[in-house]
């Protein structure tokens, strides 16, 4: 019995929006978790006082695998308690390589159980990889250093128009939509801030669509 894998269960079970959940931070944070334990673990066994260091191992196995979640955008918090139970843990240790297989495979199940029960009523994952959007999209100019002509063309790949049927003294900003009245004549850091706002629609409206459509249709 892994511990760890218990608090993983609870995050993918019931904190199903948060980063911290998602497939990529689940799988790849106890996995790399692992990994960093039995590694840790080994290194620390070449010492023939091993046994007295191991709280000490415990704490480089917890600090190193946060620091390669931060790094590679896997953080996962039960992940922590995988490494250190791979360098103190003596059942644990006796597993040796195969530990990290082991939680790999667990980590995989409990996602895919996770996708079946909270997709009946709900929405899960929110994002497999990563909530940024990663299709390829026409290259822009630097926000900040477009010219007052070309200001439609800010926003690639999003709806921007000129029109009058706006209040003559309104921006009107949605997810994907962007009205500029006729009257308006914005220059880049204007629409840099437009962008900026847009974009945070976009990403609010993307974390509530799915659920809101599947509680209305319930």
């Amino acid at each position: 019995m892994i511990a760890s894998l218990g608090a993983s269960a609870i995050l993918d079970y019931n904190s199903i929006r948060t980063p911290l959940a998602q497939p990529r931070n689940a799988i790849l944070g106890q996995t790399f978790s692992a990994l960093t334990g039995v590694i840790v673990h080994k290194l620390f066994h070449l010492n023939s006082d091993w046994e007295d260091l191991q709280w000490v191992a415990g704490a480089v196995a917890c600090a190193v695998c946060s620091a390669i979640m931060a790094t590679t955008n896997t953080v996962h918090p039960p992940g922590g308690a995988t490494a250190v139970l791979a360098t103190t843990n003596a059942e644990i240790i006796a597993m040796g390589w195969i530990f990290i297989p082991f939680v790999l495979m667990s980590s995989a199940i409990m996602i895919t159980l996770a996708c079946l029960i909270n997709n009946i009523q709900r929405a899960y994952p929110v994002y497999w990889w990563t909530p940024a959007n990663l299709r390829k999209e026409t290259k822009v100019q630097d926000l900040e250093k477009v010219s007052t002509n070309d200001s439609e063309k800010v926003l690639s790949g999003q709806s921007m128009a000129r029109t009058s049927n706006v209040d003559p003294d309104s921006v009107v900003i949605s997810p994907h939509h962007l009205y500029i009245p006729d009257s308006f004549d914005l220059d880049g850091d204007e629409l840099a801030v437009l962008s900026r706002l847009q974009a945070r629609l976009r990403w609010d409206s993307a974390m509530d669509e799915r659920p809101r459509a599947y509680s209305s249709s319930s």
